[in-house]
């Protein structure tokens, strides 16, 4: 009986051991690394795109940037940045006399993308990007040998952006990128209707990967 007691009590101390080793080894606190690894910064991305849009029936070819951080795998934050541009269009009914007028939109905002496929040769984003859109309205002109710009009008509003990306890893840094959003915006007033700001747009360029 007192062997088999003596084994008992070994055979419980030796299982409380290892459990405490486990827990000392994997088992996450408040400010232990693998409690956060999920939300270290994995690397950087820095996108370049044309961006191709249509307001009031004519075409907007521009320019477009995301600068952002990939959290683990699967999820990017950042900052973006869009602009778009035309002669074709005038906002409103300027009181003089327009010499070479100008039509800007753009957009500023923050992105979130859920990346689908990250370790894959194609991968998929799914961005969503809130911010402040508008419009200027400028006119471009020469006096003598001085150029000068002027505006004539400007409105600001509210822009959501979501859309779908595809990504090929062309080299280790940097990738081939192609895709389409749309747009929604409120609070346009001088500009013309929310529902005239409210339509797809496109973008290709490249994803530059900082590691």
């Amino acid at each position: 009986m007192r062997k088999l007691i003596c084994v008992s009590v070994f055979a419980v101390l030796s299982v409380f051991t290892a459990f405490g080793q486990e827990a000392d080894m994997g088992n996450p606190t408040v400010f232990s690394k693998s409690l956060f690894k999920n939300v270290t910064p994995s690397y950087g991305v820095i996108d370049v795109n044309y961006v191709h849009t249509e307001l009031f029936g004519e075409s907007l070819p521009g320019f477009g940037a995301n600068f952002g951080v990939v959290f683990g795998k699967h999820w990017l934050t950042g900052l973006t940045v869009s602009g778009s541009t035309t002669s074709a269009l005038s906002l409103g009914e300027p009181s003089v006399e327009v010499v070479n007028p100008r039509y800007n939109y753009f957009f500023a905002g923050w992105n979130n993308a859920l990346i689908l496929f990250p370790s894959s040769v194609v991968n998929v984003s799914v961005p969503l990007s809130v911010g402040v859109a508008g419009v200027h309205f400028n006119d471009r002109y020469q006096q003598g040998s001085v150029n000068y710009s002027g505006r004539l009008d400007q409105e600001y509003f509210f822009a959501a952006e979501a859309g779908v990306n595809l990504h090929v890893n062309l080299f280790e840094h940097m990738s081939l990128t192609a895709g389409a959003s749309w747009r929604l915006v409120d609070g346009v007033s001088r500009a013309g209707a929310n529902s005239d700001f409210s339509a797809p747009f496109f973008n290709v360029g490249l994803r530059f990967k900082l590691f």
